[in-house]
């Protein structure tokens, strides 16, 4: 399968992405989140490009095979793919938050929870990607590749960590309290910084600000009370008690968006290149997607998932993962509703 195909499946989902995002969000959102995004993405593949391979004289982290279509030297499918992975991102933590009522619309839970999403997003996107031959990784990282079937921690911390650089700004410029601010942009400064030291080659110093990064987003997503405002066009705001069917579909675009990449993948696991092993890897964004669809019957998805963690071994032990960052949402949400009642 040509990662043409993949491309155009992208193109379709993104669509229904923009739709979804016009229809919730309204037009300013809707032009601001994607174009920003996509000249992000343009700008960082090509920087990865030049930096990290033509000024160090070597190969960039990774390289697309037979990419069709270029913008510079970022594959464009590349690009249609971060739009896709960032915004389904967002709308599924968002989802999942609203199930947490202290941390619903609080801006730095969305971005901890968007990143975890996006991680395992590239989970299920890198195992396949890289046996089917869309793609290589050319740097030399063995961290967890007996664990993940292949796929090293590179791809997932790079995920995890372009969730943020992209969403950390937009969030707070775009859709915070600061967004009146005259001077909101210098919420751009420490992306930029972090991108300068990604591609210096400093690699202890990068790991060093990565982990500052990761704890840092972790404190305030449970202490922040940052709330993510201008994120809805009321007028559109679906939700199926009080809108028409269609608009109650429109609402869970993103979800069915999910499942569309899911089945692509699946079916090339199981038909193409034949190695259902691979399927453990769209394990962690199946659990992410069913806690955020499920409701009366998610104390059971949790009960399935410990007994396929106890029986399946350390092979899916990353499915712990999403439960526990959930029910630590939850637990903490339940006793600080208690604790702010009784202070009432």
């Amino acid at each position: 399968m040509h990662i043409l195909w993949l491309g155009l499946i992208a193109v379709i989902a993104l669509v229904f992405l923009i739709a979804h995002c016009y229809l919730y969000r309204g037009l300013r959102i809707t032009l601001t989140f994607f174009i920003s995004c996509f000249l992000y993405g343009i700008f960082k593949e090509n920087a990865i490009y030049y930096i990290e391979g033509v000024l160090s004289h070597a190969k960039p982290p990774y390289e697309v095979i037979n990419p069709v279509l270029l913008i510079f030297h970022a594959p464009l499918v590349v690009c249609i793919g971060w739009l896709f992975a960032l915004y389904t991102s967002w709308s599924l933590a968002e989802g999942i938050l609203k199930k947490t009522k202290f941390f619903s619309g609080k801006l730095f839970p969305t971005l901890l929870l968007g990143g975890l999403i996006a991680a395992s997003i590239s989970y299920c996107v890198e195992a396949t990607g890289i046996v089917i031959g869309w793609w290589r990784w050319t740097i030399i990282d063995t961290r967890l590749a007996g664990f993940l079937y292949g796929v090293t921690l590179s791809p997932l911390e790079g995920w995890f960590f372009t969730f943020l650089a992209v969403m950390v700004p937009y969030f707070l410029i775009e859709c915070s309290k600061y967004r009146v601010k005259r001077w909101k942009y210098i919420f751009i400064i420490p992306t930029l910084v972090y991108i300068a030291i990604r591609i210096s080659g400093n690699y202890m110093l990068a790991v060093i600000i990565k982990w500052l990064i990761f704890i840092t987003v972790v404190c305030l997503a449970f202490r922040s009370q940052i709330l993510l405002t201008n994120n809805f066009k009321k007028k559109y705001a679906c939700y199926p008690a009080e809108n028409s069917s269609g608009l109650s579909f429109m609402n869970k675009i993103p979800f069915f968006m999910i499942l569309l990449m899911l089945t692509v993948m699946i079916f090339i696991d199981l038909k193409i290149i034949k190695r259902p092993e691979l399927l453990i890897s769209t394990l962690p964004i199946i659990l992410f997607a069913l806690i955020y669809a499920a409701n009366d019957f998610l104390p059971a998805v949790f009960l399935v998932t410990f007994f396929v963690i106890i029986l399946g071994g350390q092979k899916f032990l990353i499915l712990s993962i999403p439960i526990v960052i959930y029910l630590a949402f939850a637990i903490i949400s339940k006793f600080s509703a208690q604790r702010i009642n009784n202070k009432v």
